[in-house]
């Protein structure tokens, strides 16, 4: 399902256990969508696949380098 930046969903999902796959090539909208999902499941983590970085972090990152610009 490609555009789920609204992550309605991905909250749909983690409250009918089911696995969700949403892809958003602008990181910006990435973030907002974890943003909202994070504000219903705070304890849950949110790690990247490829690396297990922690998203929270990786977003940090990303905003640092958005306001230098």
């Amino acid at each position: 399902m490609p555009a789920k930046t609204d992550a309605t969903s991905i909250i749909a999902g983690q409250r009918t256990g089911r696995r969700v796959r949403a892809i958003e090539l602008a990181p910006a909208y990435v973030d907002l969508a974890i943003a909202r999902w994070r504000m219903l499941f705070p304890d849950q983590p949110v790690m990247l696949a490829d690396d297990g970085r922690d998203h929270a972090a990786v977003a940090a990152a990303r905003a640092e380098v958005d306001c230098a610009a």
